[in-house]
């Protein structure tokens, strides 16, 4: 049984027999229908969607509401009229750091399930590649704000994390593009170079069991060669 088979197993359960059980996760939210995409509601499933394409990804269940201070679920449903609204989520839930509306098609799913008579909906949302974060959503004060997920909540991303992550895409960008350099030799390349290389491939590209201590430093270029070697034929 999937995960997500076992959590809807237990919510169920829940609402069946009268009973309370913490569900919500790093990666699991509960929330209630909206009422339309002007509501609350509405806005706290793209708050949400942010901070799960800047985290780890989750899944956002519609349709139950969770009363946290009587401990108590309720099984409010998905009414399909409000289809066109969520579906709009995929164009109009995220904007980049200049305001500018992200497409993430790619990185949701939409999945109608039937439960307890009725019905709900399971929003998928894949957490964004390192370099692809972070993205922004409209707070209530119609200001751009990062979401990211700490344990059960959404929460703003700190101003210098923001900057940092800018600034390592910029840095990024400026690397992307790599090409042979025709007929060169071992005594054209810089050691320094080699050093800043292998430090954006730890932090980027290489899988794991191919990765360099950042605390090594190429002395010689021969330390490198016999590294270059043995990396070629693992």
């Amino acid at each position: 049984m999937r995960k997500v088979d076992k959590i809807i197993q237990k919510l169920e359960n829940c609402l069946t027999n009268g009973l309370y059980e913490a569900i919500e996760t790093e990666t699991l939210e509960l929330k209630n229908q909206p009422g339309n995409a002007e509501d609350k509601e509405y806005w706290s499933i793209k708050k949400t969607i942010c901070a799960f394409l800047n985290t780890l990804g989750g899944i956002i269940v519609v349709g139950i509401k969770e009363d946290t201070k009587n401990k108590k679920y309720s099984f409010t449903g998905y009414d399909s009229r409000f289809e066109e609204s969520m579906k709009m989520l995929e164009n109009n839930a995220v904007f980049s750091l200049d305001g500018q509306p992200i497409n993430i098609s790619d990185h949701i799913r939409f999945e109608i399930r039937d439960f307890l008579g009725g019905r709900i909906l399971l929003i998928h949302v894949e957490r964004l590649a390192h370099d692809a974060k972070f993205v922004f959503t409209y707070n209530k004060e119609n200001k751009l704000v990062a979401y990211e997920r700490k344990l059960e909540g959404d929460h703003p991303i700190e101003k210098n994390k923001i900057e940092a992550q800018e600034e390592y895409k910029s840095e990024i960008k400026n690397r992307k593009e790599l090409r042979p350099v025709i007929n060169a030799t071992l005594e054209n390349i810089s050691v320094d170079q080699l050093n800043e290389y292998i430090f954006w491939l730890n932090k980027e590209v290489i899988p794991n069991r191919y990765r360099v201590a950042r605390s090594i430093q190429w002395n010689r270029l021969n330390d490198f060669t016999t590294f270059l070697s043995r990396f070629l034929n693992t």
